[in-house]
């Protein structure tokens, strides 16, 4: 009868043990406000955009470039753009369509700002309007 009641007497209290143990919540941190930083962002120039010189504007003082896919770009430019290739002035651009251009650009206020154009492969563009054959 000792065994058994010993026996009993253990496991009652190893029973209250993991009452006395068991959480109804989870582990939460001290503050409740804590929120993590944002991670720090670098300025990343927007990369370079190259395409063929389609039409250029000195008026306006912009150029369209059609880049590979198709898709059409036009580009602003300033005195302070930068023309490597050609003479350092966008008017060396007028009749150089068909020229392969890569285009270093900024964005403004939703307009993109040439900082530099490369022209990588030059070309004099003929009349765009053939004479016509008499026979």
């Amino acid at each position: 009868m000792k065994k058994v009641t010993g026996f009993s007497l253990i496991c009652v209290l190893a029973g209250w043990m993991l009452v006395a143990c068991e959480r109804n919540q989870g582990v939460h941190a001290g503050n409740d406000e804590y929120q993590p930083r944002d991670a720090p962002t670098r300025q990343v120039p927007n990369p370079p955009i190259k395409g063929e010189l389609t039409q250029i504007n000195l008026d306006n003082r912009t150029m369209i470039v059609r880049l590979e896919n198709g898709l059409i770009q036009t580009f602003k430019f300033d005195n302070d753009t930068a023309i490597v290739g050609l003479v350092n002035q966008p008017g060396s651009l007028v009749g150089k369509e068909g020229s392969e251009l890569a285009v270093q650009w900024k964005e403004k206020d939703g307009t993109k700002i040439a900082t530099a154009i490369e022209v990588t492969q030059v070309i004099s563009s003929k009349s765009k309007h053939p004479a016509k054959r008499h026979r």
